[in-house]
């Protein structure tokens, strides 16, 4: 025969066991939500391929070119100086 202490301890037990379950289970849940829209998709899968080709672009063809690194090549005292004179460079 159940009594009332049996259903409160069902109870509390539920909740322990919700509020216990581990952190990995989170990540897992918002990795699906992603899949599962990312699925869905039909024009924004195409808009997210866009996106992501520009950024290829963007970063790994075009900052080699156009953003060169003017520390590359230097020593120790030299980049020092170099970010000395671009820091205190009167504009």
């Amino acid at each position: 025969m159940k009594t009332g202490a049996d259903s409160v301890v069902r109870f509390s037990c539920a909740i322990l066991q919700k509020a216990l379950r581990p952190a990995a289970v989170w990540p897992v849940r918002v990795v699906r939500f992603y899949a599962e829209g990312f699925r869905a998709m039909t024009l924004g899968r195409t808009l997210w391929i866009i996106v992501l080709i520009k950024l290829f672009i963007m970063f790994a063809l075009l900052k080699p070119f156009f953003f060169a690194d003017p520390l590359a090549g230097k020593d120790g005292r030299q980049r020092a100086a170099c970010v000395l004179e671009e820091l205190t460079l009167n504009k």
